[in-house]
């Protein structure tokens, strides 16, 4: 089986629209550790354990949601 096709692991963009999130959320998650991949020859690979933990995890306010109020 390729590793681009196994259900336990999704592709950047499978990720990214799992999360729910922008395409600079899911660059600046990855430059701060959020968000950890695995490559898989010239491709990078997001066990899908990863994405769910990321999901079950409580919405945290941010810096200007804090300021708004």
């Amino acid at each position: 089986m390729d590793t681009d096709d196994r259900p336990d692991t999704l592709s950047p963009e499978e990720a990214r629209r799992a999360l729910g999130i922008s395409s600079a959320t899911y660059f600046r998650w990855l430059r701060e550790g959020k968000l950890r991949g695995v490559r898989a020859g010239r491709r990078w690979r997001f066990p899908r354990a990863t994405i769910e933990a990321l999901l079950r995890e409580p919405v945290r306010e941010t810096e200007a949601m804090q300021r708004a109020r």
